[in-house]
């Protein structure tokens, strides 16, 4: 049985004419909402355990549900298309040598139009979706860079793909037409990554071009290759972020991400030059090297002037008490340091 084409975004044709009947769309449309609830209210979930988890157990919990999550992006979309026996490789069989090079350049435009438009607003962000805190989460064993690799150049591109484009997006452009459907399609598909709002702008910009790109090709192949092209520039960015964060002094605080207009301590890592310093939870770190501090990207930008082993001077108030102390600078020391995010750039495990 041979499926239509998705229909093209901006062609102004009824999508209702180049998509399954109505009867088998109804079903397939229950379906596909069904799965878009269910994999938000899990991914929602995810997310929040794991960003506000006060222990262990909390964690363990988060990542299961992440893990639940990838489990019904993976399996749920595939089968309900083909419960409604349709092709998930739908439209023209083109060649591998004729979509690639087209989502691959698409994907570098995307990529670099994205930034363009959001690079101004990224220094303003103040939450845990920083591109540096992202660097500092990814910096680990090789093992787990070369799983992230395969899993953002390889798995996303696929499942994504098919989830938010084929299923999702192919489907409800044949009832609300495929400008809205684009824009439903690509909201979830940025609140789902679960990042700060500005890079959430920029996947939301992505997912927009993803579902450009795949009616007018009317193959999933470009959009694939052009997911696996934005994934890999991405990834290869953070990798050389987290080498050059390996090399950069640290202080071993957490900026309590519910205090926006000043640095609050939320945590501080034992053996690090907070905590021989005496910094505690609750304290306000005012300066740094004499520059005032109000964002974990204040306290980068003045660790890149230092080396490892300065000393630096830094300002405490605590209980309106103003505290003079002074930081010996290092690094993270192991592997096990490397997987805890510091000076103030995310969640801290508890010991």
């Amino acid at each position: 049985m041979n499926t239509p084409a998705p229909p093209d975004v901006d062609s102004g044709a009824d999508p209702s004419s180049s998509l399954p009947p109505a009867a088998a769309d109804s079903r397939l449309l229950v379906g596909s909402l069904v799965f878009s609830a269910v994999l938000l209210a899990v991914q929602l979930a995810a997310i929040r355990v794991v960003s506000g988890h006060q222990d262990r157990s909390q964690l363990l919990l988060g990542y299961l549900l992440a893990f639940a999550s990838l489990a019904i992006l993976t399996v749920v979309p595939p089968l309900l298309i083909r419960w409604k026996g349709q092709r998930i490789f739908d439209g023209p069989r083109a060649e591998l040598d004729r979509e690639l090079p087209i989502g691959f350049g698409a994907g570098v435009l995307t990529l670099i139009a994205a930034g363009a438009i959001l690079l101004p607003f990224v220094g303003d962000e103040q939450d845990h979706g920083t591109f540096r805190d992202e660097a500092l989460r990814f910096s680990g064993p090789s093992l787990m860079m070369a799983a992230l690799f395969v899993a953002g150049c390889v798995w996303a591109p696929i499942f994504e793909e098919i989830a938010f484009r084929r299923l999702l997006f192919r489907t409800l452009a044949s009832r609300i037409g495929g400008f809205l459907a684009a824009v439903a399609s690509s909201g979830l598909f940025a609140v789902m990554h679960g990042y700060a709002p500005v890079r959430s702008i920029g996947v939301f910009v992505m997912g927009l071009a993803f579902c450009w790109v795949y009616a007018r090709r009317k193959t999933l192949v470009a959009p694939m290759a052009m997911h696996a092209t934005v994934n890999g520039i991405m990834l290869s960015l953070l990798l050389f972020q987290s080498m050059q964060t390996q090399r950069m002094p640290l202080l071993g605080v957490q900026q309590d991400p519910d205090v926006t207009d000043a640095f609050v301590v939320r945590k501080v890592t034992p053996g690090f030059p907070a905590a021989d310093a005496g910094v505690q939870p609750g304290d306000q770190l005012a300066e740094l090297a004499g520059s005032p501090v109000r964002s974990t990207q204040d306290t980068v930008r003045i660790l890149m002037r230092h080396r490892i082993g300065d000393t630096v001077s830094g300002v405490i108030l605590r209980d309106s008490e103003r505290l003079d102390v002074e930081f010996v600078l290092t690094r993270m020391r192991s592997e096990a340091d490397a997987a805890a995010p510091l000076s103030g750039d995310g969640p801290v495990d508890d010991e």
